[in-house]
């Protein structure tokens, strides 16, 4: 069986956290903790025995080398004052599954 390999965008953030810690436990995903902040990726890749990868969603190169590999993608991450889709642009262009939080 062929294992899905799953990035969660905003894995350490509150909702995040619960989509890994669920998906972590089913044994046909590989789960990537992914965000800016790679300490706190690192943690909870740590807690869950997941993998972690840098991604900064303002930036399009980082944007596209987090998703090398990717099946899914799922965007936990929350921003109040601006509004970005370069992850879900990206997602139609790498026809990747896509789905925010």
């Amino acid at each position: 069986m062929k294992h899905r390999n799953i990035l969660v965008i905003g894995g350490y953030g509150s909702v995040g956290f619960e989509v890994v810690k669920l998906l972590s436990d089913m044994a046909e995903f590989n789960v990537f903790v992914a965000g800016r902040d790679t300490e706190k990726a690192k943690k909870v890749a740590s807690i869950f025995h997941c993998k972690w990868k840098y991604v900064d969603v303002t930036k399009q190169t980082s944007i596209d080398d987090a998703l090398e590999g990717v099946d899914t993608i799922i965007n936990c991450f929350v921003s109040i004052d601006r509004t970005d889709v370069s992850v879900a642009e990206s997602s139609v262009s790498t026809r990747l599954k896509y789905t925010k939080f």
